[in-house]
């Protein structure tokens, strides 16, 4: 129905896991025949801490287009340094399914990135081949992309994360990307490249970075190269 998404939580945030309801014979997006549910259990648990009713999100624009949205509080049964996993179950055409769509996790007061002054830290890396026919040069124009694709941990009190030009950067002709990102949060940074082997086969690879974004203009992540 949807990825499973790990995102980091203060005590008392609202907590939002989004996900898509699919029929089963075909695979297209379909709504739910009602309303789809979830349940919350501590890691390591048998019995659900929480259970709820998922909304509906951008109804006019969407099919089969669902949330699992609640607040985390301690009356509630939620303990800070704990790990929750959030599953969702939906009927589709008569047909039932179910999924864990988020990991979540409540931190305790001051762990995470830090404060944050709401300025934002261009995060860089550099993408390179080290075989192949392209051995030693860097990723062309465009071709390689440096994205963010979880947030674990979002400022207090921050809601501006990302810079104008969003979740993506492209590779300029040296082979560094880039991405603003909010100083204070904690992100994990995905890069994406083609290859292509000895032989003239092609390839993508990735490599992934979980990055904590420093009080600083700037941050090199490092190079990302094929494997």
């Amino acid at each position: 129905m949807g990825l499973t998404h790990f995102v980091v939580y203060q005590m008392g945030d609202e907590f939002e896991f989004p996900f898509n309801t699919h029929a089963l014979a075909s695979g297209m997006v379909s709504d739910a025949d009602t309303a789809p549910t979830y349940r919350i259990y501590r890691a390591g648990a048998d019995e659900a801490l929480v259970t709820g009713a998922c909304e509906k999100k951008d109804d006019a624009n969407t099919v089969g287009f669902y949330v699992a949205s609640g607040e985390l509080t301690e009356e509630a049964g939620f303990t800070e340094g704990s790990d929750y996993e959030v599953r969702v179950e939906a009927t589709v055409g008569g047909v039932t399914q179910a999924e864990v769509v988020g990991i979540m996790r409540i931190a305790y007061p001051g762990d995470g990135g830090g404060p944050s002054s709401g300025e934002l830290c261009r995060l860089y890396g550099y993408m390179y081949y080290v075989d192949g026919i392209n051995a030693g040069k860097p990723v062309g124009a465009g071709l390689g992309t440096l994205e963010v694709t979880d947030l674990l941990t979002r400022p207090s009190g921050v809601a501006v994360i990302y810079g104008e030009s969003g979740t993506v950067g492209l590779t300029d002709e040296n082979g560094y990307a880039g991405v603003d990102v909010v100083r204070g949060a904690r992100v994990r940074l995905r890069a994406t490249w083609p290859v292509v082997r000895d032989d003239g086969s092609a390839a993508i690879q990735q490599a992934f970075a979980d990055i904590t974004v420093p009080d600083e203009p700037t941050l090199d992540v490092g190079p990302f190269f094929q494997s």
